[in-house]
């Protein structure tokens, strides 16, 4: 919601409605990766790298490790526009968060996804209500996450187990990056379900967790990423 309000507060959004269309948070709460509806948008998010704070957190805005800059022209911009009105941060200190003086788009930094998605390394917390989240640790495995279509069919597998606990939001399963293991984003092995209530979070959390998925067994807390 923060990143969203600065997004319409300084003209970075391009037309009315949520900029972001989904975003994930680590457990230890020191990343977060947000995807935006557009690339103009995931773009100008970019000129907000390191003038924010939130909660006394400077945020820093960065690519993906497996973003293709060339590829992404194709899409859209991929430097945040000169428009961005930077003098409207002023106003974030009446609501408690600070932006730093000196502004502007030539801080952007690392490289832009293409599609618009752009994940930022900030303490942005996933949308919805509190206890509306469950993290799953045991349910899924690196190798399950390589292939693309294995990939796609764990996701469907996934969605169509749980979502008979209650209305489902979303399904959140970090992938691991090409180059190996130490290249992975955090999060990797951990699914994250977002429920519109705490009765579907909770109903999916006390039947999943100590249940076995192959060889592993499920761990699953409600969480408020």
């Amino acid at each position: 919601r923060f990143l969203d309000h600065v997004m319409h507060l300084t003209k970075a959004s391009l037309k009315p409605g949520s900029t972001i269309t989904a975003c994930y948070m680590t457990p230890d709460k020191h990343y977060a990766f947000v995807e935006f509806r557009t690339v103009e948008e995931a773009s100008n998010a970019l000129g907000f790298d390191q003038i924010l704070t939130l909660n006394g957190n400077l945020l820093k805005f960065r690519r993906p490790h497996d973003y293709n800059p060339q590829a992404a022209k194709s899409f859209g911009p991929t430097e945040p526009s000169p428009y961005i009105n930077f003098t409207a941060l002023a106003s974030l200190k009446e609501r408690g968060s600070e932006s730093r003086p000196g502004g502007g788009t030539s801080g952007a930094r690392g490289q832009s996804p293409s599609r618009g998605r752009s994940r930022s390394r900030s303490p942005t917390a996933m949308g919805g209500g509190r206890g509306t989240v469950v993290r799953l640790a045991g349910m899924v495995t690196r190798d399950e996450l390589v292939d693309d279509e294995e990939f796609k069919a764990l996701v469907e597998t996934v969605r169509g187990e749980v979502a008979q606990y209650g209305q489902l939001e979303e399904v959140l399963i970090p992938r691991p990056h090409s180059d190996g293991p130490s290249h992975d984003p955090p999060g990797v092995g951990i699914v994250i379900l977002r429920y519109d209530d705490m009765r579907g979070a909770e109903r999916a959390r006390a039947a999943l967790d100590g249940r076995k998925f192959g060889d592993c067994t499920v761990s699953a807390t409600i969480t408020d990423l």
